[in-house]
């Protein structure tokens, strides 16, 4: 089947990073890069240049902490993602603070700081183990690229902040990317949305509500390096095809009430704003198919799980990633 558009997800990526390997192209994954990061001493150089990024955000004391709470949660951001991890650590009850020994104010800067500190080390561990290493030309970047090309007439959309197709497919990266040079913070940042506040060339967020909420003020100043066409346009889908997207659910919302009510979705997924685009498209009559490629059957279950609640889950149909490339 021949597809009108493409939403990209990390899955595209984590298929180059094993091919590449097969090439003996070694890229280590983030969180490895972290965990080797964090146990390194102060004075070496890797560590020394990134401080220097990162120093100028926060106070000297308020380093050691965010490191320890990056070591204290890595296992967990390791296991379900940065975004989800930090999700679940945004709000603190009065007791848990007491115990902790911080107040409230306190505890928000912490979670800024952390947030501030995966920002930039994400990027640093881009450049400095990513773009500094792989030829974008490489043969498997190129026989991927003409594969979803062969499958594709229409646009390549990204959720992902790497460029390792971007040498053969015009990709429109929703959420931005990462920069291949960073020496200041500044170098990583778009815009600023208050004098004291500002958003990255990048887009985390711990809920589709955060990230929509930032993709509105990037679309409202008309800020380059984002795609709006995907969110913001009247185009017509036709036939979309979802391929690596794992739309993994946010922890913000109280375990108990998951799954419970219908305008959840929103906050409920960390890429609940997609959910609620395709939702739109389809009601809209802006979108034919929606066909989601899946790993596995459990894969599968979890998408079906996820869109029970989205009309449009009534043009949804599953494939094999497998089956396609």
């Amino acid at each position: 089947m021949k597809f009108d558009n493409l939403l990209l997800g990390n899955g595209i990526s984590i298929k180059i990073y094993k091919l590449l390997e097969k090439q003996g192209i070694s890229v280590i994954s983030f969180f490895d890069y972290l965990e080797y990061f964090c146990g390194l001493e102060e004075h070496k150089r890797e560590c020394r240049d990134f401080f220097r990024i990162y120093g100028p955000l926060v106070y000297d004391d308020e380093i050691p902490p965010m490191l320890n709470f990056v070591e204290e949660t890595f296992e967990e951001a390791k296991s379900i993602g940065f975004e989800r991890m930090i999700s679940s650590k945004v709000f603190k009850k009065p007791e848990e603070l007491q115990r902790i020994n911080m107040t409230l104010d306190q505890y928000d800067r912490l979670i800024k700081n952390v947030s501030s500190f995966y920002f930039l080390i994400f990027n640093y561990w881009y450049i400095r183990r990513v773009h500094n290493i792989i030829d974008y030309n490489d043969a498997a970047i190129k026989s991927i690229s003409d594969d979803i090309k062969a499958l594709v007439g229409g646009d390549v959309y990204s959720l992902n902040f790497d460029k390792l197709l971007d040498n053969f497919i015009n990709v429109k990266h929703i959420h931005g990317s990462f920069v291949d040079k960073m020496e200041k913070y500044q170098d990583a940042v778009s815009c600023m949305t208050s004098p004291t506040s500002f958003l990255y060339k990048f887009l985390f967020g711990t809920s589709g509500i955060e990230k929509l909420s930032s993709m509105d003020q990037l679309h409202k100043n008309n800020v380059s390096g984002f795609d709006y066409d995907f969110l913001y346009s009247d185009k017509d889908f036709g036939n979309l095809l979802v391929y690596g997207v794992s739309f993994g659910l946010s922890n913000i919302v109280p375990q108990e009430l998951k799954g419970e009510y219908e305008d959840f979705y929103l906050t409920n997924c960390v890429e609940g704003h997609i959910l609620v685009r395709l939702n739109a498209l389809y009601q809209a009559r802006r979108v034919k198919t929606i066909t989601i490629a899946c790993y596995s059957d459990e894969d599968k279950s979890n998408y079906q799980e996820l869109f029970k609640f989205c009309d449009c889950k009534e043009i949804i149909s599953y494939v094999k990633c497998s089956d396609l490339f």
